[in-house]
């Protein structure tokens, strides 16, 4: 009965309303000229440009002739290539947005989620962040090492000479150790977190439940592929106007992208806390739209 249900109402439908016209050319909606979401719009250009603050902060502080240069030189390279693809998703998600298609939004906001909970596995591991950091950096290396059956790669020695003695030596060890048991590996970060839930609960649980339920959305299930649908019982593959989808995303967006930058910033001793308090109120200050 419930099959019959599904036939109906979902694939038959969607059938005659949704796959039979195809791409309507020149249908799609300007969303960022509707007024409701203005404010959605102008927070995610706030995120986007505590971001680019950050960066500059950075650079300035740290790029030569700069005497800071050497200070803890693998974690800030991760950091700044996390906060580089945070960056692009969250540009991405607005497009989405703008064009009609945030249905697909969530794919981006969980890849967004897990940029804040590898930095958050370097930075609160009880391994120094360097060795943390390598190892997040060396993951596919490794992998590639393994696959093809050799125990080095040039650009591994390059990471490996940025370390100091300490950490050069353990990470050494991991090297060998990931070579000798000859499998491939997933999550850079176990034994320290099981996955990237624990991640979040032992260090943003406010952000928990965001994950899991985006999680939903990458798995492609019934229900996670619906998730940024206004009205999810609709089947169309063009251009949707999920007005309220839109908002959400647009706030998750930038809140995600406004904590990886801080996270940045508080490690390198920026100085953005006025910054990024400022822009955290005014996303709290959101709720009562909901």
């Amino acid at each position: 009965m419930f099959t019959k249900q599904v036939y109906r109402y979902a694939f038959k439908r969607g059938m005659r309303f949704g796959f039979k016209e195809g791409h309507e050319r020149g249908a799609t909606p300007k969303i960022y000229k509707i007024k409701d979401l203005q404010k959605y719009f102008n927070l995610h250009e706030k995120a986007l440009n505590f971001a680019i603050l950050v960066n500059q902060k950075s650079y300035h502080k740290f790029n030569p002739p700069s005497s800071k240069q050497n200070l803890k030189p693998v974690t800030r390279g991760c950091f700044f290539k996390i906060g580089e693809w945070a960056v692009i998703l969250h540009r991405s998600v607005r497009t989405l947005c703008e064009y009609g298609y945030v249905s697909v939004g969530g794919v981006l906001l969980r890849s967004m989620a897990e940029c804040f909970a590898n930095m958050l596995a370097i930075l609160n591991s009880k391994n120094d962040c360097e060795y943390m950091a390598f190892r997040f950096y060396a993951l596919e290396y490794l992998n590639f090492m393994v696959l093809n059956n050799t125990n080095k790669d040039p650009e591994l020695d390059q990471v490996l000479n940025q370390l100091d003695s300490t950490n050069r030596r353990n990470a050494e060890l991991y090297i060998s150790n990931f070579i000798k048991q000859k499998k491939q590996k997933t999550w850079w970060f176990r034994p320290e977190f099981d996955n990237v839930s624990q991640i979040f609960k032992d260090y943003a649980p406010i952000l928990l439940d965001s994950y899991k339920t985006l999680s939903k959305s990458t798995h492609g299930t019934f229900f996670g592929s619906s998730l940024f649908k206004d009205q999810p019982d609709t089947m169309n593959i063009n251009p949707r106007q999920d007005l309220k989808s839109i908002k959400v995303a647009l706030l998750l967006s930038s809140r995600y992208l406004s904590e990886i930058s801080n996270g940045r910033s508080q490690f390198e001793r920026l100085g953005c806390d006025a910054d990024y308090n400022k822009i955290l109120q005014e996303l709290i200050g959101t709720k009562k739209d909901f």
